[in-house]
């Protein structure tokens, strides 16, 4: 059993019964949908690149020093740095820091752990290897692996909840769901427990009065608490309460992935930043959609070609520095006419290719 969840004031609270690597009690917070889409949204790269980090950071400290506990509190330090930013691939890392701790013990027993996170745990019998570098690499193959075809499977799903899938444009969210599952969604169906219980982990003898107490000084609020016994029980979860919310999910402008516009429902890019850029996509989206905007524009596609002419001409020698600014002064201010209407494309067009296609002695 993972834990219990509960959904209070639109964030997603998840209480560990049993903290996957240090074993104590913990309690994380998340914006509702959020941990999901940004797990859809993580590039394989991305995953590679955590899952190799991961591996050579348990190795090394094995190898320095082959004490359990030390390696155990080491990656439980590394891996709660994952907690806090994605909670869906915190769970995978566990499962890699687990059963490589329980491979120095009973091999067998660390790929049954493995079985436990994975959509299909059927087939490891590859995973089998006297060294434990192979057995790591071994384990970070299956679970990438497994994260990936997670994540398909998720986005795939998403296009229907969401209406991107043209079946289930003319539903509503919620019966999009209930066609997913019935249609054999395997990890969308099941059933959840639900008790009624404090949205504070009290300690197991505390008596009634002191809850009493608690609930009226401390504010404490007694929630729907739901109980989280797989991955696929904390997606469905997720998900559900999502669609249940009405929270708007749409695709970035930019990196095109999904997510949930917090305030306004008309932002158009969201606050992730795309392997490989520098800056979030609502920093740099409106940006580079107007730069591809003007790049595809008849206008400004026709006049950039005619800089680039006349660019190699003053390069060469063609014309002098002079007679390019004259022509770049020109060509602007015929632009902007042709923009605004007061000349036609075709006149914009001839006037380029007349004064751009021409030698050094016409000008």
């Amino acid at each position: 059993m993972i834990g219990s969840a509960f959904i209070k004031n639109g964030q997603l609270n998840l209480r560990f019964e049993w903290f996957a690597i240090s074993g104590k009690l913990e309690k994380v917070e998340y914006a509702l949908g959020a941990p999901l889409l940004d797990f859809i949204w993580m590039e394989d790269e991305m995953i590679d690149k955590v899952f190799q980090m991961v591996m050579i950071a348990f190795l090394s400290s094995h190898k320095g020093d082959p004490n359990i506990d030390d390696t155990l509190e080491y990656m439980n330090r590394f891996v709660d740095v994952t907690l806090k930013k994605s909670l869906y691939l915190y769970f995978y890392q566990s499962a890699f820091v687990a059963a490589m701790i329980t491979r120095t013990m009973d091999q067998e027993k660390a790929i049954d752990i493995l079985k436990e996170y994975l959509l299909d745990g059927n087939n490891l019998t590859d995973l089998r290897a006297s060294d434990l570098a192979a057995f790591s690499a071994g384990i970070c193959a299956v679970l990438t692996a497994d994260v990936k075809r997670r994540k398909r499977l998720l986005l795939e799903d998403l296009n229907a909840l969401s209406g991107e899938n043209e079946t289930y444009s003319a539903l509503s969210p919620m019966q999009r769901m209930y066609l997913l599952i019935s249609s054999g969604k395997n990890y969308l169906s099941g059933e959840f427990t639900t008790t009624l219980l404090p949205d504070f982990a009290f300690e197991e003898e505390a008596c009634i009065d002191t809850i009493k107490k608690a609930i009226e000084t401390e504010k404490v609020d007694i929630v729907e608490m739901t109980n989280i016994d797989t991955l696929n029980d904390l997606i469905r979860f997720e998900l559900f309460h999502t669609i249940k919310e009405n929270l708007t999910i749409k695709k970035c402008g930019f990196c095109g992935s999904y997510f949930i516009p917090r305030g306004r429902s008309d932002i158009e890019y969201c606050n992730r930043i795309k392997f490989g850029e520098k800056k979030r996509c609502s920093e740099i989206g409106a940006f580079r959609k107007r730069e591809k905007l003007l790049k595809d524009e008849p206008v400004h596609k026709k006049h950039n070609a005619a800089v680039k002419r006349m660019n190699k001409r003053k390069h060469t020698g063609w014309i002098s520095d002079d007679e390019y600014s004259e022509w770049s002064r020109q060509a602007i201010n015929m632009r902007d006419e042709c923009l605004g209407g007061k000349i036609s494309l075709e006149t914009f067009e001839e006037w380029l290719d007349k004064t751009s296609r021409v030698g050094k002695k016409s000008l």
